[in-house]
């Protein structure tokens, strides 16, 4: 039943009884769900398409390794594009992380195609010095990791492709 209430001259207000809470219900739910889907979508990044099923679980990791000190400092690089700076004792993990941004799924693919090739075409470099240079291409899933390790005060032959996407690892940054 609708109610109408005189206010003014040619103004009412329509009382549509139950009608109008039964509306604001449905509008309130629509709009969380409405602001769940905006939330997920900001925060999941996909995985670049060049990776394979087995490869979703890669890392890149690239930096300065103290010898001295026993400390890693670089950047690690997700499958999912996303790019974080560490800090920590040794190699094998336990860094703290810090999300810096992401890579778009091009340019993901391009470092990821370049670093593969790479790897393949100097398998070994391993010439640490008293600060050492690290690209390690970390795949858990498969349980394999390359690792490049060079002493940047020197520019070897060994050296030079990695030492080039080094370069190209922290243009994206």
């Amino acid at each position: 039943m609708i109610s109408v209430y005189k206010i003014k001259p040619y103004k009412y207000i329509y009382n549509y009884d139950n009608n109008y809470n039964i509306s604001k219900y449905i509008l309130n739910i629509a709009l969380i769900i409405l602001c769940l889907f905006i939330i997920y979508g900001c925060k999941t990044t996909q995985t670049p398409s060049c990776l394979t099923d087995k490869q979703k679980g890669l890392i890149i990791k690239w930096g300065d390794y103290d010898n001295e000190k026993q400390e890693f400092v670089g950047y690690i690089m997700k499958a999912n594009a996303e790019i974080f700076s560490v800090k920590g004792a040794g190699l094998t993990g336990g860094f703290d992380e810090k999300l810096i941004g992401t890579v778009t799924s091009e340019n993901y693919c391009k470092l990821f195609h370049a670093i593969r090739k790479e790897f393949l075409t100097t398998q070994t470099l391993n010439s640490p010095g008293d600060i050492s240079r690290i690209i390690e291409f970390n795949n858990p899933t498969i349980r394999v990791v390359l690792r490049a390790v060079w002493n940047p005060k020197f520019e070897t032959y060994g050296s030079k492709g990695f030492r080039k996407i080094y370069d190209r690892l922290q243009d994206i940054l």
